[in-house]
């Protein structure tokens, strides 16, 4: 037979409410200026055409995006990591 425990009364969890609320558009809102300065960046070198220059100094197109690609990799890497420390130390 199984006898309920007698509890006493919950006490609201405000981390709960910060985790279920905040949490889901705190990740999303992070990423904003990731993107918005990498499609910049990129459009800026499309009006300035840097990569016609290269092209003509003798820069392959694959090198080209692969340095784009290192390039941001390696800053949202190191801005991922930044941030997973920051919540898992604060937060969880």
């Amino acid at each position: 037979m199984v006898v309920p425990t007698k509890v006493d009364r919950l006490y609201e969890d405000t981390i709960m409410w910060y985790l279920q609320v905040l949490f889901n558009f705190v990740m999303i809102i992070m990423y904003v200026p990731l993107v918005y300065r990498t499609t910049y960046r990129i459009v800026f070198e499309k009006s300035s055409r840097a990569k016609d220059t290269m092209r003509i100094m003798g820069m392959n197109i694959f090198s080209y995006w692969m340095s784009w690609l290192v390039t941001y990799t390696i800053i949202n890497v190191i801005i991922c990591v930044l941030v997973s420390l920051f919540l898992t130390m604060n937060i969880m």
